[in-house]
């Protein structure tokens, strides 16, 4: 049976079209392939996300939007091949480890891969 809605943030309900959006987002981050191409699709999915931003918790829309954000303008400041330094590196990992706390609470706590 096709799942109808996910649970966010204390079981509010989002529509399967915007779980789906958000989720594109996520999974452009997570994909093979270099960071700039997953940036750029990640970045285009959020666009696509404004139409259903009535339907997300402004907090999810915020911190994807801030994420991509700052991950481009790491990018930018470091370049594709960049050497962290380790508070960079930490800022990364729980930003890393946000994309995949937003990606179990959209799916109502399942790894969907």
């Amino acid at each position: 049976m096709a799942r109808r809605t996910c649970y966010v943030n204390e079981m509010q309900q989002v529509s399967d079209a915007s779980a789906r959006k958000l989720c594109q987002v996520i999974d452009a981050l997570l994909a093979d392939g270099p960071i700039q191409d997953r940036l750029a699709d990640a970045t285009r999915y959020l666009d696509l996300l404004e139409f259903y931003q009535s339907e997300i918790p402004t907090e999810i829309f915020n911190e994807l939007t801030d994420l991509v954000d700052d991950l481009t303008e790491l990018l930018s400041d470091h370049g594709p091949n960049m050497l962290l330094t380790p508070a960079q590196e930490r800022d990364l990992t729980n930003k890393i480890y946000k994309i995949f706390s937003i990606y179990i609470e959209i799916s109502g706590g399942a790894l969907i891969f």
